[in-house]
């Protein structure tokens, strides 16, 4: 008889990245004490590129500690450390329901002393089946140089967060291929680049991306990436990656090509940016929306760093495309 195989996880469709766990959990006049709460910004990952995003931030109110004299209590309601707290109604004649959106003296006040109340928590973590689908994968098909070819497969933004997790602790990729997907949100991607050491080259051609700060937020603290690949997508600021540009010293081909760039998206920075960036080597802004004139000071720039001159650190060869 043959040996028993493992079943591969398959890849669950239409899978949101995170699952939701709510409960209700009674707290009477005998828990005096619950324990320690904190605050923290909570956004949602989906919709971080959209106009909304900013509305749609909330500083909320989550378990910090439990204390001992309740910790068997909350146990079989299945409260957490780190459950967030989302509605806490007072009983009585007088009751009333709360939406807990920041740990203001009320909600300390209700939290501490008042009782009997009904605290709403949720708990939230990763899709687990997605997860394990993902891990699977990236350790089946990542060859023994490190490479990983994903195009084409039809990775949506939900893919990307678990993807973009699970880069935060890989030790093995060097190339991560994501071209012509629908990876519409970075921001996961970006977090997992701000501790990733090993990965060197990212591509996310044709995604359909519009927003970046994640990425040039990574690009400040990432010491090993030489190349990203950001072309025909529909991004239109890039202040962020100029940003990132100016304390990175490993970025050596950069990709903006065919995306909605103008001269207020931020690319003016990049004139002062490639005075002392001393590693970007190739970048690539044709076919987007610049003018005559910035391309002219491109150029410029371009012979510039060629030469070392004008104030601009030396890189032989630089090429600047517009």
């Amino acid at each position: 008889m043959g040996c028993n195989q493992s079943t591969p996880p398959t890849r669950p469709t239409s899978a949101s990245a995170f699952e939701e766990t709510r409960y209700q959990i009674t707290f009477l006049l005998e828990h005096e004490i619950i324990g320690e709460f904190g605050e923290k910004v909570i956004t949602n990952p989906l919709n971080s590129s959209s106009d909304s995003y900013k509305k749609e931030m909330k500083q909320n109110v989550y378990v910090k500690s439990i204390h001992s004299s309740v910790a068997k209590y909350v146990q079989s309601y299945g409260m957490n450390v780190g459950d967030i707290i989302e509605k806490i109604s007072v009983e009585g004649p007088d009751g009333f329901e709360h939406e807990v959106i920041s740990l203001d003296d009320t909600i300390k006040s209700l939290l501490n002393n008042d009782r009997p109340i009904t605290v709403t928590c949720c708990r939230k973590r990763y899709n687990e089946k997605l997860l394990q689908y993902w891990k699977w994968r990236i350790r089946k098909d990542t060859n023994k140089n490190g490479y990983l070819d994903l195009n084409n497969q039809g990775i949506t933004t939900n893919d990307g967060i678990i993807i973009g997790e699970l880069l935060k602790t890989n030790n093995t990729l060097t190339i991560l291929h994501l071209d012509n997907n629908n990876i519409t949100d970075v921001q996961s991607i970006g977090d997992g680049l701000k501790t990733n050491n090993t990965l060197k080259e990212l591509r996310l051609y044709n995604n359909n991306i519009t927003d970046v700060q994640s990425i040039g937020g990574a690009l400040k603290t990432n010491n090993t990436l030489t190349g990203l690949n950001l072309n025909h997508n529909n991004i239109t600021d890039v202040q962020s990656i100029i940003d990132g540009l100016k304390s990175n010293n490993t970025l050596k081909h950069l990709f903006l090509y065919n995306n909605n760039i103008t001269d207020d998206s931020g690319i003016q920075s990049i004139i002062d940016v490639l005075k002392t960036n001393n590693s970007l080597k190739t970048l690539y802004l044709d076919n987007n929306q610049l003018s005559y004139n910035m391309k002219s000071q491109l150029k410029a720039i371009q012979q510039y760093k060629r030469d070392g001159s004008n104030g601009y650190q030396q890189v032989k060869g630089m090429v600047i495309w517009t």
